[in-house]
C-alpha cells in the first residue's frame, strides 16, 4: 500500500516515477495477498502479523494492475468488493473488471530473503485444502523464531495456526538479541509454531533458512526447506512440505541427522479439540468437522 501511495504521487506529480516501479520483484508483488489467502479467507499470518488476520479490501491492486498490466489484480480486489466497502483509492486507482477467466496458479512460490510457499488443491471452493509455509532468517524486526512454520486449511477451517504478535508494550519486547528478552514471550519463541524443538530450546535467533526444492505439478505440490542453521548439534535438517491434489492430503515430512539421540517435539498449533488415540494419531475435531490426521516417528 505504502510504495504504491509513493510511485503514484510520483507519477502525478513528475509524470514518472524515477525508476522505482523498476525495482525486482514489484510486478509480481500483487499475487502475493492473492496466494497468501487460504479458502478460509485467512492469510497465512507469520511474524508479528496478527492472528487469523482475514482478507480485506486493497486498494493497492488496483494501483498495481494499471501500473503492470496485471488485471489478475484487479479481478482479485473485484471479488473482495462485493461484500466490502470501497474507498477513495478504489476510485483514484479504478480498473474495471477484465471480463476474462483469468487462470491463477494453483500453487506459488515467492522468493526474496523470506521464502514463502503457497499450496492448494483448488480456487473457488471453500473446502478446498491450502497450506503455506515459510523460509527466511529469525534475526529481524517484528520476527518470530518460526523458520518452516506452517498454517493449514481444509474443509473450510483453519487447522493449524499462528498466534501472531503480542502486546508491543511488553517489557523487552524489541530485545530480539540472543537470549534477549523477547523470546521469552510464548507467542514469539519457538514452542508456539508449528515447528519441530530439540531439547525444549528455541530455534537459533541468527539462522537463516532456503527453500533447497520446489515443484508445482498438477497432481501434486512439494517445498523443501533447509532448516539446519535452526537447531544446535543438527548435521542436517530438512522440512518437507507436500500438497497431494489426487489423495485429498497434506503431508509434513521432517528429517534430521543426529549425533546422538536427542529429546524431539513435533509440535502444532490449532483451535481444534485433540484427541490422542491409542495409536498415537490424533483426531481433531472444529466446527462440526474431522480431518483425518495422522504422526509417525521413525528413528
Amino acid at each position: 500500500s505504502y510504495i504504491s501511495y509513493g510511485i503514484s504521487a510520483l507519477d502525478s506529480a513528475l509524470g514518472k516515477d524515477l525508476g522505482t516501479s523498476e525495482y525486482p520483484g514489484l510486478a509480481q508483488s500483487g499475487g502475493f495477498p492473492i496466494y497468501g489467502a487460504g479458502p478460509t479467507g485467512c492469510y497465512l499470518s507469520y511474524a508479528d502479523a496478527g492472528m487469523m488476520s482475514r482478507v480485506g479490501p486493497q486498494a493497492c491492486l488496483f494501483f498495481l494492475a494499471g501500473k503492470f498490466g496485471r488485471p489478475e489484480y484487479a479481478d482479485a480486489e473485484h471479488d473482495i468488493l462485493r461484500d466490502r466497502k470501497a474507498s477513495a483509492f478504489h476510485v483514484v486507482w479504478y480498473q474495471p473488471p477484465s471480463g476474462q477467466a483469468l487462470q491463477r496458479d494453483l500453487d506459488r512460490l515467492f522468493r526474496g530473503p523470506v521464502e514463502v510457499a503457497l499450496l492448494r488443491s483448488a480456487w473457488n471452493d471453500p473446502n478446498a485444502l491450502w497450506v503455506g509455509t515459510k523460509a527466511g532468517y529469525n534475526q529481524v524486526p517484528h520476527g518470530h523464531l518460526d523458520l518452516g512454520n506452517f498454517e493449514l486449511d481444509a474443509l473450510g477451517v483453519r487447522w493449524a495456526i499462528d498466534l501472531g504478535a503480542d502486546n508491543y508494550n511488553l517489557p523487552g519486547y524489541w530485545n530480539g538479541r540472543e537470549d534477549g528478552q523477547r523470546w521469552t514471550y510464548y507467542r514469539l519463541n519457538s514452542q508456539s509454531h508449528n515447528v519441530c524443538t530439540f531439547d525444549g530450546k528455541d530455534q537459533s535467533v541468527k539462522a537463516k533458512a532456503r527453500v533447497v526444492q520446489w515443484l508445482s505439478r498438477p497432481d501434486t505440490g512439494l517445498v523443501v526447506i533447509d532448516l539446519t542453521e535452526a537447531y544446535a548439534h543438527v548435521g542436517l535438517a530438512l522440512r518437507g512440505v507436500q500438497l497431494m491434489r489426487k489423495e485429498g492430503a497434506v503431508l509434513v515430512q521432517d528429517e534430521f541427522t543426529l549425533a546422538a539421540p536427542r529429546d524431539l517435539v513435533w509440535g502444532m498449533t490449532t483451535k481444534a479439540e485433540i484427541l490422542v488415540e491409542d495409536d498415537g494419531s490424533a483426531l481433531l475435531t472444529q466446527d462440526g468437522k474431522q480431518p483425518v490426521s495422522y504422526t509417525h516417528l521413525r528413528a
